[in-house]
């Protein structure tokens, strides 16, 4: 292969399966996959509903940081979860990041179990019209992996979301943002607060204490920042 690469000087090299045989060696119909990597495509178009600054192809450093969160996040569920270590992240060369998982185990998992694996990693579903795409169960109960995963996220959540995507600004935004609050004498009493005020600061603070008030239980107060955290994540 060495010589190989060197005859040819390729400008680009695409990573395959291994095989059961040399695929010059044999008839198509008799190749069989014996192993090839784990890989993982995280592509910004993915986060087209929550980032204002670019939709498409286009990027920016203010939404590229939903990125990086998102590596740390599946960097972390693929080590402690799944015990894989061999991870390679690369940029996929347009918009988004893929990641390699090469350890052997994860080569020779079959597709039924990669798409287990795929399954646990997904919260988000539904289509582009569904306002609320994380439907976590009514219990404090929650699984640690989701757990580990808010808890990422809420230290980022107000330089990545509130000033990064201007959340509290736009008018559209502040009402995807409030949809996910199912109470609605909680949801307006936020809403008439954050718009007797002017500081973005002061408006998601506002938005924390009415959360955390003594007339809201803690696990409410937990829950819906499980929800609006791992919505636009």
């Amino acid at each position: 292969m060495e010589e190989a690469i060197k005859k040819k000087v390729p400008f680009k090299i695409d990573i395959g399966a291994i095989f059961s045989f040399h695929r010059h060696r044999q008839v198509a119909s008799s190749l069989v996959p014996v192993a090839r990597e784990l890989v993982f495509d995280i592509d910004l178009t993915d986060y087209d509903d929550v980032r204002n600054c670019c939709q498409g192809a286009d990027i920016c450093l203010k939404c590229w940081k939903f990125m990086a969160i998102a590596c740390k996040i599946i960097d972390l569920a693929l080590r402690e979860d799944f015990g894989f270590q061999n991870l390679l992240w690369v940029f996929s060369g347009r918009r988004g990041i893929h990641c390699w998982v090469c350890d052997v185990s994860a080569k020779i998992l079959s597709s039924q179990e990669r798409s287990a694996v795929a399954d646990y990693l997904q919260l988000i579903s539904g289509s582009s019209n569904c306002a609320k795409k994380v439907n976590l169960p009514i219990s404090d109960k929650l699984h640690p992996s989701i757990r580990r995963a808010s808890n990422i996220i809420r230290n980022k959540f107000f330089e990545v979301c509130i000033e990064g995507q201007n959340l509290l600004e736009k008018p559209e935004s502040l009402k995807k943002l409030l949809s996910l609050i199912w109470d609605e004498k909680l949801k307006n009493r936020i809403s008439k607060k954050i718009n007797s005020l002017t500081d973005i600061k002061e408006k998601w603070n506002a938005i924390v204490q009415e959360l955390t008030d003594t007339s809201v239980s803690l696990f409410y107060f937990d829950h819906y920042f499980l929800n609006i955290n791992l919505q636009y994540f």
